[in-house]
């Protein structure tokens, strides 16, 4: 995927994660609506670090909801504890 394939806002500016399009249902992929509802068959794990200070505690989590097709087991949040942004993939604790 490329990022020229994604639209752009109306005054020229690209996608930002302030501008909420995907769960607004707004978003769109060479001039196609993305719909998160849609998918239903494939498994989706969120992960989340507990001292994140980019994305906002429950962010990540929120996903899920918006793939509502996908049956509630095959959907699983993960909250590492003791972790920032970086840390959640990085660092020793990701290590364990």
């Amino acid at each position: 995927m490329r990022i020229a394939d994604w639209e752009v806002l109306h005054d020229g500016r690209g996608y930002g994660p302030a501008d909420y399009v995907l769960a607004k249902g707004e978003l769109r992929w060479r001039g196609r609506p993305v719909r998160p509802q849609a998918i239903s068959r494939a498994a989706i794990m969120t992960v989340e670090g507990e001292h994140d200070d980019i994305c906002g505690f429950g962010q990540t989590v929120a996903a899920l909801d918006l793939c509502r097709s996908v049956p509630v087991t095959m959907r699983h949040h993960h909250l590492q504890t003791s972790v920032g942004h970086y840390g959640v993939f990085s660092g020793r604790y990701f290590a364990q």
